[in-house]
């Protein structure tokens, strides 16, 4: 118990400026105002602010490699929203494709746990089997099926990572593997909703995990022997 609450108290304050412009994105998504630069801001503020809140916790408090690699695939996603926000999809695809491989590095292939990724991957097939068939651009019909297994990579090494945990100390662990499946889920709204069908509420379906994805990964660079004595 001691150990969570220690987890809130250290990482929700500079949490604070994450909680704002995630807030702030949804009260002001409301507009149509894509390809305007203060919507492309408000887009990208949310993971910048994840970015601040990992250079607060402290860069060299963890594995260095891991947090470098982890504010990289954040970095790579930002550019995909600044990208997607402007119509540049195929261009937003490939920065968000940068952004799995910085994650996957991190997250590292050890242990292997192949059920978890064979299972990823069986079900990546299948959405992919329907969503090909819509899609008539020759370079999405490539460049989707890229980034989907580099996708589902993503979330299976962030899962297998977090199926060794033995105890409260690794709930970062835990809270990035949530961010990974989170990234899958929002993903995939985003492609059925474009290619597929109109899907209601969309922008909250999509958003919404979208977020809380990333800062679930950016949550697993902490690191509880660092964290303050309370």
């Amino acid at each position: 118990m001691g150990v969570s609450v220690n987890l809130v108290r250290f990482t929700v304050p500079k949490l604070l400026p994450f909680f704002a412009t995630f807030v702030l994105y949804f009260v002001l998504s409301t507009y149509d105002t894509r390809s305007e630069v203060w919507s492309t801001v408000v887009k990208c503020a949310p993971i910048y602010s994840l970015i601040l809140f990992i250079l607060l916790y402290g860069v060299h408090n963890t594995n260095t490699s891991y947090t470098y690699k982890i504010l990289a695939g954040l970095f790579f996603s930002s550019i995909g929203d600044l990208l997607l926000n402007i119509n540049l999809f195929e261009f937003g695809v490939l920065a968000f494709a940068a952004a799995q491989v910085a994650f996957i590095a991190a997250f590292g292939f050890r242990p292997r746990r192949w059920d978890i990724g064979l299972t990823m991957i069986m079900g990546s097939l299948a959405a992919l089997s329907v969503l090909l068939n819509s899609i008539s651009s020759t370079l999405l019909r490539f460049c989707l099926p890229v980034y989907s297994f580099l996708l589902v990579t993503m979330a299976w090494r962030a899962v297998a990572r977090a199926s060794t945990y033995k105890d409260k100390t690794e709930l970062p662990k835990i809270l990035g593997a949530i961010g990974g499946v989170l990234f899958v889920i929002s993903d995939g709204f985003l492609a059925f909703n474009k290619f597929y069908v109109n899907i209601p509420y969309a922008v909250i379906l999509i958003m919404v995990p979208y977020y809380l994805a990333e800062c679930g990964i950016a949550l697993s660079v902490v690191d509880y022997k660092y964290l303050p004595v309370q």
